[in-house]
C-alpha cells in the first residue's frame, strides 16, 4: 500500500469524524500507474476495443493523458457495453464491460475509498471487503454455532426499514468523503446543513 494510502488509513482509524478533503489531488500519474498490476490483463476490452495488452504498450502516455483529463475535469467515462452471460439455470446475467482506461481509474479511486472505509468496518463485517467474503462468513458462523455460546440462527426481514438504513449509510459516506459535487444547502429552519443530492 502506498504511503499516501497508509496515511489516509491511519487518519481514518484514529479520527472517525474526520472529513477527508482534496482526495482528488491523490490521482497523480505515479499513483494511477501503481494500480496497473492490479488489473486483469486477460479481461475483455470495452467499447473502445483497446485491450489491456495494447493499452500497456504505451502505458505511461495513456496514463499521463488520463490524469491530465481527470485533473482538468475533461474526463468522461466511456459507455459500458452490456453482455448477457448464461447462468446454470438457463437465465441470463447482465455483465457490463468497461474500457481498460476506465477500469484503471476505477481501481485508483476504489483504493483511496477503501483505505478510508475499511477502518469503519467491524471485524464481523464480510460484505464487499478486500480478502474477506461470503465463505469466510459461513466458516466463522459455523465455528460460532458449533463451539460458541449460540445455539440457533434467527432470520429477520427488515422490510421497509432496509431503505432507510441504506439512505443513512449513504449519508454517512457522503459526509466522510465530503461529496461536494452533489451538495446543496438545507431549507430554512434545517440549520443549513449540507445534504448529498443522491441521499
Amino acid at each position: 500500500m502506498p504511503t499516501s494510502l497508509q496515511g489516509i488509513a491511519k487518519k481514518a482509524a484514529h479520527d472517525k469524524s474526520y472529513r477527508f478533503r482534496n482526495l482528488f489531488g491523490m490521482l497523480t500519474i505515479a499513483y494511477v500507474l501503481s494500480g496497473w498490476p492490479l488489473l486483469n490483463k486477460r479481461a475483455a476490452s470495452g467499447v473502445d476495443r483497446i485491450s489491456a495488452r495494447a493499452y500497456g504498450e504505451r502505458l505511461h502516455d495513456h496514463v499521463t493523458s488520463l490524469v491530465e483529463r481527470v485533473q482538468t475535469k475533461c474526463y468522461r467515462a466511456k459507455l459500458v457495453p452490456r453482455h448477457d452471460i448464461p447462468k446454470g439455470n438457463g437465465a441470463l446475467r447482465p455483465l457490463g464491460i468497461p474500457a481498460t482506461e476506465d477500469k484503471l481509474l476505477q481501481t485508483a479511486v476504489a483504493r483511496i475509498l477503501e483505505a478510508i472505509y475499511e477502518q469503519d468496518f467491524l471485524a464481523s463485517s464480510y460484505g464487499y471487503r478486500k480478502k474477506i467474503g461470503a465463505r469466510d462468513a459461513v466458516r466463522d458462523l459455523t465455528r460460532h454455532l458449533q463451539f460458541g455460546p449460540y445455539g440457533s440462527v434467527v432470520e429477520a426481514e427488515t422490510g421497509r426499514h432496509a431503505g432507510r438504513n441504506a439512505r443513512e449509510a449513504r449519508r454517512a459516506s457522503c459526509y466522510r468523503t465530503g461529496s461536494r459535487h452533489a451538495r446543496r444547502r438545507g431549507r430554512p429552519g434545517e440549520g443549513g446543513a449540507p445534504v448529498c443530492l443522491q441521499c
